[in-house]
């Protein structure tokens, strides 16, 4: 009589309990063995990283504003040696675009620093070499001065000159009066950015090089917030060369001093508040791009 068994049960021992327990710790081991040094690594590489984006970032910013101080030169040169005034019309504190756009500059792009996140998605919308975009254009990263003033104490008074003329709705006059030491040269007017206006700033007449000193002491074009680590901004100065300036509260870091800075922040809020409340200038004929 043929009989059916059951097979039998396997047989769980110490030394296969062992095993399989020592088997899945090695796999632990391995896997914590690749883990381990890979977040290490990444911990270890990533500021790295950021450091070597933002150093690319700032130095596409001082190529734009050397970019931007070429075609100020160039408007310059074409307007009888006065660079542009101040725009009051839409509340952008800088100069009206279309000045540069397209006749200058071929992609308004430069207008904005790689670390401003803010202008770049403003620029989207913005169709190259257009004169009715740059008429409406909110710039965010960069402030034209505009006047000629070395130290603190001169912007902070050009500042309060800027606020009344702003709140007056008058474009901007060839010069300021001020107290004597608050002008260009430490006189008492502060006078627009042309082309022979270093003349002022000179010390030393028979100083061969003195003109060209001068004007490498005149900033024309700072960025408007601290887009940079360590914190500072890039700023074009009147002879076209960019620096980075670290923000620091001593006077002689102008314009990179928190005080100049904030001065600025406020009159880019009063500006653009008082432009909500005026008409919009009529749009031009946009320009098709190259």
């Amino acid at each position: 009589m043929k009989m059916d068994y059951a097979p039998e049960a396997e047989t769980i021992t110490y030394e296969t309990m062992t095993y399989e327990k020592s088997k899945k710790f090695r796999r632990l081991k391995l896997a914590l063995a690749v883990l381990i040094p890979g977040a290490v690594l990444a911990a270890l590489l990533t500021p790295a990283v950021v450091r070597a984006g933002e150093a690319a970032n700032r130095s596409n910013c001082q190529n734009n504003l050397k970019q931007l101080g070429q075609a100020l030169i160039h408007y310059a040169n074409a307007n009888h040696d006065v660079f542009p005034p101040f725009d009051l019309k839409t509340g952008t504190p800088l100069f009206p675009l279309d000045s540069l756009v397209p006749d200058y500059l071929s992609d308004a792009s430069v207008f904005t620093c790689p670390s401003d996140e803010a202008a770049h998605n403003a620029l989207k919308a913005i169709p190259k070499n257009s004169r009715d975009a740059a008429a409406y254009f909110n710039n965010d990263s960069y402030f034209y001065l505009g006047y000629a003033v070395t130290t603190e104490k001169q912007g902070l008074a050009l500042i309060d000159e800027l606020k009344r003329i702003v709140v007056a709705g008058t474009p901007p006059p060839d010069s300021f009066p001020v107290s004597p030491g608050f002008g260009t040269g430490e006189s008492n007017v502060i006078r627009a950015l042309k082309i022979g206006v270093e003349r002022f700033l000179i010390t030393d007449i028979n100083c061969p090089a003195g003109s060209a000193r001068a004007q490498s002491q005149v900033p024309m074009l700072i960025e408007r917030t601290a887009n940079h680590q360590p914190q500072g901004t890039n700023v074009l100065y009147m002879d076209g060369h960019v620096e980075f300036r670290k923000l620091s509260d001593n006077p002689g870091s102008f314009p990179a001093t928190p005080k100049f800075l904030a001065a600025l922040e406020e009159l880019v809020k009063l500006h653009q508040s008082l432009a909500k409340q005026r008409p919009r200038p009529p749009a031009t004929e946009s320009v098709a791009a190259s």
